[in-house]
């Protein structure tokens, strides 16, 4: 299956930014799983056009309206069966409420590509964020929380979206230094059968099985389940 990956800010890039590179370690390990990958980096990608056996495909112009019908195109073009968009409302500047309707645009322009949308952040601070990411998620195919936090949040205030809802977490990339005293002990390393120790989250620990579930979500036809209930 070719899969499509929406990334703005996939490095080498001239925005730093923790999505995109967790994208760079994600993208050629479902490449190594067998899939062929797509990635539609923003207009600032300074990268080769195929690494890792991964192709980068650069949206031309700025992120705004117009951007939709632009991924839309590329993701016909591309032949993919189905789009991950990385989101967080700062991730496409200078306002994101456009890629809100992405859902819509996508099963006009191009139709029989699902969007899923694997969330980093909720954004709903304001009303108008609120409103904007629920439309988003009501009308998305799919979705992906890449923590428990997220899973919560979109449980409690859009309880439609958590039905479709499946929580892949991400790993931690900050690697603890090898000569701290009980650096490895404390944060890489988790007790049998229980979380990691020192505080550290799941995701530290279980992040190998992230490539794996993400791609079993994409590849899947029918809507994924959840790993986590609504609310609790």
């Amino acid at each position: 299956m070719r899969i499509g990956i929406l990334c703005p800010t996939y490095p080498p890039n001239d925005v730093p930014c923790g999505v995109g590179d967790f994208t760079k370690m994600l993208a050629p390990r479902l490449a190594e799983a067998g899939l062929e990958v797509r990635v539609f980096a923003g207009a600032g990608y300074a990268g080769p056009e195929e690494e890792g056996g991964v192709r980068i495909r650069k949206i031309p112009g700025g992120w705004g309206p117009a951007s939709l019908g632009r991924i839309a195109r590329a993701s016909r073009e591309e032949g993919i069966g189905a789009l991950l968009v990385q989101y967080a409302p700062d991730l496409y500047p200078p306002a994101g409420r456009w890629v809100h309707f992405l859902p819509a645009a996508m099963r006009l322009l191009a139709p029989g590509i699902p969007p899923v949308f694997s969330m980093h952040t909720v954004g709903i601070s304001t009303l108008a964020s609120k409103a904007g990411a629920a439309l988003m998620l009501a009308s998305a195919p799919a979705i992906l929380s890449t923590n428990e936090e997220i899973t919560y949040l979109i449980g409690k205030h859009m309880r439609g979206a958590a039905r479709k809802l499946r929580e892949v977490p991400i790993g931690s990339s900050i690697q603890p230094p090898p000569d701290a005293p009980g650096g490895r002990r404390r944060f890489s390393a988790p007790p049998k059968g229980g979380r990691p120790r020192g505080g550290a989250s799941a995701c530290s620990w279980r992040a190998g099985a992230g490539p794996m579930a993400v791609g079993s979500t994409m590849c899947s036809k029918s809507a994924p389940k959840r790993r986590a209930s609504a609310g609790s």
